[in-house]
């Protein structure tokens, strides 16, 4: 491509050069009344001809003004634009001073104080987004990137500021254990001391605990991180110009924020915190996802292919319909997440705690499941394929009802630890109290008393 437009510009040139000799040579001959322009007394050739010769030789100098004045007008564009960031970015830091009266020894003062002015906060983020899509609609990914990479510091500093809340049951079993050169604590002196309940580690309280910290979310934060995910764009050429490494949240406090239909395909997000946030179909695509806490998270129909899970919390997560085909899960907290329906094809899965997990309907067609814990797992329907290499470590207490031929070959080695009924229905919209799920309740606490059965 380059060498035929290097030789087509050549051509043009020389064209151009012939005709400027073939003007000269008429102007010449026009001045001295030669050839055609011998009977010519009047001199009309020789000033057509110089005009000619004027335009040849003006041209490049117009061509040359019309470029610096383009590139002028750019120049004040560009600097109009800068001066637009620099106006929104100001507002990221604004505060207002809040008076309030407060009682003190029986009299009344009032006591000012500043606080972080979250309004102004929240149109300067909006300004920024739409200077960073203004951008980019127009080809100019550098004020983009320099938008995502100051909104993404933003972040930072607010998770610094405000760090990600520490779970309950986390502390539960540091203090039981007694870590930190501690004695081990009894549970009694745990809720005493600490105000921590028994009830709050088990899986209904760890549910409840995530779910509440959409209520304690910074609201500004949120906003940024949301900017952050409609600049990134959703066309491949487009974001590979954009560079979504731009987008820096490794280990920010996302806890709670709602991130539904988002784009944060290729941003860093390795050892976040996104317990109880909302990933509601958001595109996380060959993203590196590394330490990453969603416990109690909604991945419903999350789109994860080819991400990198490695260390990842998912326990108690929804995850229903969510797409994970040749993503890379090594030793992962999955313990009570919903994978009904979900697509692990070709997926990598090994040292992966899938208890209490839900699998019904998922799709594990090519995929490798090697050294996972499976127990009180639900397999109701689940896909299965001749190149599906399943290798899971312990499957007691674990169920299984209308499998393929190919999937219960598989799993026929484990029949005896395992709970098979297909003469039971199973509701999906009522799985805990369907016919089924009420007899193997009552066969794995008879047999399996350990084990917490998926849906419980």
């Amino acid at each position: 491509m380059g060498a035929t437009l290097g030789i087509l510009l050549l051509l043009i040139g020389l064209f151009l050069l012939f005709l400027l000799g073939a003007t000269i040579w008429d102007f010449f001959q026009a001045a001295l009344r030669l050839g055609p322009y011998a009977e010519d007394a009047t001199g009309e050739a020789i000033r057509n001809t110089g005009l000619v010769l004027v335009a040849f030789f003006g041209a490049p100098f117009l061509v040359w003004r019309t470029w610096v004045a383009a590139r002028q007008a750019d120049l004040q564009f560009e600097a109009l634009f800068n001066d637009k960031i620099n106006a929104a970015a100001t507002g990221l830091s604004a505060r207002q001073e809040v008076t309030r009266l407060v009682e003190e020894s029986g009299t009344h003062r009032v006591l000012s104080e500043w606080q972080d002015d979250l309004v102004t906060r929240a149109t300067a983020i909006d300004r920024l987004e739409g200077l960073a899509i203004e951008a980019i609609e127009r080809g100019d990914f550098a004020p983009a990137q320099r938008i995502a990479k100051l909104l993404s510091v933003y972040v930072q500093e607010l998770s610094r500021e405000h760090p990600a809340r520490e779970n309950p049951a986390d502390i539960w079993a540091r203090l039981t254990k007694g870590a930190d050169h501690s004695p081990a604590l009894q549970p009694s002196d745990i809720s005493k001391d600490y105000g921590i309940l028994p009830d709050q580690i088990t899986p209904k309280g760890q549910r409840a605990w995530s779910g509440s910290l959409a209520g304690l979310k910074r609201s500004d934060l949120e906003r940024a991180v949301q900017s952050l995910g409609r600049i990134n764009p959703r066309n491949d050429r487009a974001r590979s110009e954009f560079n979504p490494a731009n987008i820096v949240l490794r280990g920010c406090n996302l806890q709670g924020l709602d991130l539904s239909e988002l784009n944060l395909q290729g941003a860093l997000l390795t050892n976040a915190k996104l317990q109880g946030s909302n990933l509601y179909k958001t595109f996380l695509n060959a993203t590196d996802l590394s330490g990453a806490n969603f416990l109690g998270a909604n991945l419903d129909s999350a789109f994860l292919n080819d991400a990198v899970l490695d260390w990842a919390n998912f326990q108690w997560a929804r995850m229903m319909g969510a797409q994970l085909v040749q993503a890379q899960m090594l030793m992962i907290a999955m313990q009570g997440a919903m994978l009904r329906g979900a697509n692990l094809q070709g997926a990598r899965v090994g040292k992966v705690d899938l208890r209490s997990t839900d699998l019904g309907r998922a799709h594990l067609e090519g995929a490798t499941l090697k050294q996972v814990d499976l127990r009180g797992a639900f397999l109701d329907e689940t896909l299965f394929s001749e190149k599906t290499d399943f290798q899971p470590e312990n499957m007691g207490g674990a169920a299984t009802r209308k499998l393929q031929p190919v999937a219960a070959t598989e799993l026929a080695v484990y029949s005896t630890a395992i709970f098979q009924d297909d003469s039971l229905k199973s509701n999906p919209n009522q799985v805990t109290e369907s016919p089924f799920h009420l007899a193997w309740r009552s066969w794995a606490k008879r047999e399996h008393p350990e084990v917490i059965i998926a849906g419980d």
